[in-house]
């Protein structure tokens, strides 16, 4: 009777996960289509698309410094109207009446959260809009709908919503600097292959979990002790990445909170190792694929092999080759 029991218990536990992490997908395309909702609203209200960031000072690297207002900024009010009323558009998302905000945890919750990501902490969404098909800083002139300083209107995005990215799931990395930041934190690009997270095993890039208190800090006045942690914590399946040795050349003699120095310090720790990726691309820890909201708010998933010309192809809002092929 036990040997029953178990074989029955073996054979109904694939099923059992296989249940569960459809329910997890059904509900990360949900929280995606109500991103896509607000997103349409905006839309229909503005008569144009929100920019990715807004920062006069772009291009826009992961340096928490500038203005880097971002899109889920422009949204929010079309879904929590709470802290859209909160955030001051006058400031910078860096600046104390803001920076509360940015790294608080629990407004980055249910709708910007995969529930298949349980490992991750801090302030950062799992979802990020697409500004454009290549690993570069985001900028004005990307190929992308969320991008530097434009408010897109949907007739230039001429490939058709139905064959455009608007936004995918993303796995985190490096340090990230929160939900109202217009950096790698909510914006990414098809220009690396998708990424896969299974759980049990280290993310493709690791994450140092920043919490709440550590953005503050880190933001507010950033220490040398701060790049030597960053760097010897960053490891990959090669080991320790250690700390480059040109890093403490590049810091400006000098107390760590005088501009030049604070500078130079937030643009080391907001980098990776040598090699690494500028902004980022999508992942996921669905099994199969990486799920994205395309323009017409369908909610889909593309396979982790999908050829990369055709990842780039629908993350370009106006080459002209957009394809359903990927989507089947």
């Amino acid at each position: 009777m036990v040997l029953i029991i178990g074989t029955l218990i073996s054979l109904l536990l694939p099923a059992i996960q296989a249940c569960r992490e459809i329910a997890l997908n059904t509900r990360c395309q949900h929280h995606l289509l109500q991103l896509g909702l607000a997103i349409r609203n905006y839309e229909t209200f503005h008569g144009r698309f929100p920019a990715g960031v807004v920062e006069p000072g772009g291009p826009v690297r992961n340096v928490p410094i500038g203005y880097h207002h971002n899109w889920l900024i422009a949204v929010v009010p079309w879904i929590d109207p709470v802290p859209a009323r909160l955030i001051r558009a006058d400031l910078s998302v860096y600046d104390p009446p803001n920076l509360e905000m940015l790294a608080t945890e629990e407004h980055c919750d249910w709708i910007l959260r995969c529930p298949s990501l349980r490992y991750t902490s801090g302030a950062s969404p799992s979802y990020a809009g697409c500004h454009g098909e290549e690993d570069k800083p985001i900028d004005e002139n990307d190929h992308g709908v969320f991008i530097r300083n434009r408010f897109l209107p949907p007739d230039e995005i001429t490939d058709g919503l139905s064959h455009t990215i608007f936004l995918g799931e993303k796995l985190p990395f490096g340090l990230e600097w929160g939900w109202l930041s217009g950096t790698r934190a909510t914006l990414r690009n098809a220009g690396l292959p998708l990424e896969k997270f299974s759980h049990g095993t280290p993310p493709p890039h690791d994450s140092h979990a920043v919490s709440t208190e550590e953005i503050i800090r880190i933001i507010q006045n950033p220490e040398r002790e701060d790049v030597h942690r960053f760097w010897t914590s960053c490891r990959d399946d090669r080991g320790v990445w250690g700390v480059p040795p040109d890093v403490l050349a590049r810091i400006p003699e000098g107390p760590a909170t005088t501009p030049a120095v604070k500078q130079a310090l937030l643009e080391i720790l907001g980098s990776l190792p040598e090699g690494g990726p500028i902004i980022g691309g999508f992942g996921s820890a669905h099994p199969g694929g990486v799920n994205f909201l395309f323009g017409d708010l369908s909610a889909r998933k593309l396979r982790f092999d999908i050829e990369q010309k055709v990842l780039r192809s629908l993350a370009h809002r106006s080459d002209g080759e957009g394809t359903d092929d990927a989507l089947r």
